[in-house]
């Protein structure tokens, strides 16, 4: 059965990403500070404020999936090797009834943690899908493709009207700088769109939200998972 010790999850890593993002100052504060009157009425600077926050979401989203998709490989892991126990129990001691079932029992509770984790997975990306317009309105397309590590050959074929969605479903460039070869379409967001794809539900109503609302709405979905799992 397993050791009881769980994965990382790192919910308190998601919560510190909404922490920075609600106050710009802890991340750039010197530079800011120092020029904090001159250039607080400056387009520039409103648009730096703004993409702080919009930087911080989807970046949380992506961290968020991966240590769910982690997790989730975890327990399915783990699910495996109480499976193999109880089977090999049942053959090599007929009367340990007992211990088969607390192996099965054990391999069906992972697998349970696995799958909220998959709902989790798909109720990010909910909330990516719902919340690609409010990112997209406030970073430009240059930031996109760092904030989603598009490789720089493909860089020149996107243009301002191609947004976190695009990049990710419809020209696959997520994460194409780590793995060298474009239109893969395997990154983290894709998969989270397409499980959100295949399983549609109420949306998050992003009429009239803040950024702020949208990071709170990703700490209570990280927070929910872990109290979950745990």
């Amino acid at each position: 059965m397993s050791d009881g010790a769980l994965p990382y999850f790192p919910i308190s890593e998601s919560t510190l990403i909404t922490d920075r993002a609600r106050n710009p100052w802890h991340l750039r504060k010197e530079p800011i500070m120092a020029n904090r009157r001159e250039n607080k009425k400056t387009a520039a600077y409103k648009q730096q404020m703004l993409f702080i926050p919009a930087a911080a979401l989807l970046v949380g989203i992506k961290r968020a999936i991966l240590a769910a998709e982690a997790t989730s490989r975890y327990f399915n892991a783990d699910a495996m090797k109480n499976r193999r126990e109880a089977e090999l129990y049942a053959y090599e001691f007929t009367n340990a009834v007992d211990s088969v079932r607390a192996w099965a029992g054990c391999a069906e509770d992972m697998n349970r943690k696995a799958v909220k984790l998959d709902r989790h997975i798909m109720l990010l990306g909910h909330l990516l899908r719902n919340t690609a317009p409010l990112i997209n309105m406030h970073t430009t397309v240059a930031q996109r493709c760092e904030l989603l590590n598009v490789a720089l050959a493909e860089r020149p074929a996107l243009d301002e009207s191609d947004g976190v969605l695009e990049i990710s479903i419809t020209h696959g460039l997520e994460d194409s700088m780590l793995r060298g070869q474009p239109s893969f379409m395997g990154g983290p967001l894709f998969r989270a769109l397409q499980l959100a794809a295949l399983y549609p539900q109420a949306s998050f109503p992003v009429e009239g939200v803040t950024l702020d609302e949208c990071l709170d709405k990703l700490a209570e979905l990280v927070a929910d998972a872990e109290r979950k799992i745990n």
